[in-house]
């Protein structure tokens, strides 16, 4: 018997979301996420898979003896 919903976002992406939950991880489910800067994750555009806004704090905090400069060359190599 074929599953009612045999789709990837119920076979793929809802089981790997709950991993990553189980996992620990701070999951957000933005299917219908607005876009710009008062969007839901700060995105311009879907196109921008890297939040930016998340990831050079967290560079910060793993990296407090770094200058900005090496921050930023980070943040541009990543994205």
């Amino acid at each position: 018997m074929i599953p009612s919903d045999f789709s990837e976002d119920a076979l793929i992406e809802q089981p790997t979301i709950a991993l990553f939950g189980v996992l620990g991880w701070q999951i957000e489910n933005c299917y219908h996420e607005s876009f710009g800067a008062q969007g839901t994750l700060g995105r311009q555009t879907k196109d921008e898979v890297v939040l930016v806004s998340r990831l050079r704090p967290v560079l910060d905090k793993l990296n407090p003896t770094l200058p900005a400069l090496a921050l930023d060359q980070a943040v541009e190599e990543l994205t």
